[in-house]
């Protein structure tokens, strides 16, 4: 079985209520995540939230300006024809699933597919109500970074999902700022 394709059927099957304990440890570490990106990249992370659920749409804008203040640029859609119109790149896509009235016949493995294609770079997190392993495990085939549970669990987990890229573009940073300085001092001893 393919490793990315375990890891999605084990996160299904994790219970949603065994998030981080702490909430207080996890804000702090998000604030300085959110600090130290802000100083290497010096720019805001474009977010695509979309969802035909107008009251989801808002609920997780407000979860995701509240625990990331100051570093997320968010854009919200309610339909396929917006998404399309809209075709610009973003660093972090929140997207459902299912989809009533215009979107019917587009679900979120078909925007999904849309995003990679226009952005392969894109970190793409399908947040869906609906708990079915098959979708779960075509969604990170397709190229979603995880597959979420909406509700009070599933905003938590999105967060921490956040939390581990800053994690890991400001490792990145800090990696090149090393080699580079590495490189820099070898020039000069050669």
């Amino acid at each position: 079985m393919d490793k990315r394709v375990q890891a999605a059927y084990i996160c299904f099957h994790l219970n949603e209520e065994v998030m981080s304990s702490d909430t207080v440890a996890t804000l702090r570490l998000i604030k300085e995540q959110v600090d130290l990106y802000k100083k290497n990249y010096n720019r805001k992370l474009k977010v695509l939230v979309m969802d035909d659920d107008e009251m989801c749409l808002k609920m997780v804008k407000h979860q995701l300006e509240n625990s990331f203040k100051e570093l997320l640029e968010i854009e919200m859609c309610t339909n396929y024809d917006d998404f399309v119109k809209g075709g610009k790149s973003v660093d972090i896509a929140v997207i459902d699933y299912f989809y009533e009235d215009q979107m019917s016949q587009h679900d979120g493995l078909s925007i999904l597919s849309k995003l990679k294609n226009i952005n392969p770079l894109t970190t793409v997190y399908m947040m869906t109500g609906h708990k079915q392993i098959n979708i779960a495990i075509q969604a990170i085939k397709t190229g979603a970074a995880d597959y979420i549970l909406k509700g009070e669990a599933g905003m938590m987990r999105l967060n921490e999902n956040i939390l581990e890229l800053l994690r890991r573009k400001n490792t990145y940073n800090k990696r090149v700022s090393v080699l580079s300085l590495f490189r820099k001092r070898m020039g000069l001893f050669m």
